[in-house]
């Protein structure tokens, strides 16, 4: 019942009226591959807004798994807004339902955002959970490059400074981020928190 409703809401041309029923769907107990379906119309929502609060409802469905959370950060990857895009990233981090896979390809989604605010609070949102390897920690230094105004760059190494761990290579990353800094005064700021 749940893959015909999934196959008549993909019709439905009204971006509200499409993302109603598909919360509504959320509510329903569903398995993997029907959530699968469920995140592939999401990705047929043409409205941000609508979209993305499909997204971060699927994000916060308990015991998400790695296929279907990638096809949740791919259709995130496709909206404009950065604001919406973020919302929903961050649902995905709050969530814990992030693999090694998944979290690289979050950090790949979200170097490719347009706004640096939002992108910066993306990054230090994953920061924040300081549970990464290092691999994972080098990954999101070598992004956080991408956010192109010095201020909001040096408050994401900031951030990052105070959750790192103790470890060479990461605190490579870090001060090869940080001369990507065009200001002085902020690189000096992420210097000394790295100290």
């Amino acid at each position: 019942a749940i893959g015909e409703l999934l196959a008549a809401t993909a019709t439905i041309g009204g971006d509200y009226e499409k993302s109603q029923v598909l919360q509504a769907a959320l509510n329903e107990q569903l398995d993997k591959t029907a959530l699968g379906e469920l995140v592939a119309t999401a990705a047929t929502i043409r409205g941000d807004y609508e979209k993305a609060q499909v997204l971060k409802k699927v994000a916060g469905t308990h015991g998400l798994d790695e296929e279907n959370c990638n096809k949740l950060l791919n259709a995130a990857d496709g909206m404009q807004s950065a604001y919406e895009k973020a919302g929903v990233l961050t649902t995905v981090i709050d969530s814990d339902s992030l693999s090694n896979t998944s979290f690289n390809l979050l950090v790949k989604v979200t170097g490719r955002m347009d706004g640096a605010y939002e992108k910066s609070g993306v990054f230090k949102a994953l920061a924040e959970k300081a549970t990464w390897p290092t691999d994972e920690w080098v990954s999101l230094i070598n992004a956080a490059a991408s956010v192109n105004t010095a201020y909001e760059k040096s408050t994401v190494l900031i951030t990052i400074a105070g959750k790192m761990p103790a470890d060479a290579k990461v605190r490579t990353a870090y001060m090869e981020t940080a001369k990507t800094i065009g200001s002085s005064y902020e690189y000096d700021q992420v210097v000394k928190a790295a100290k």
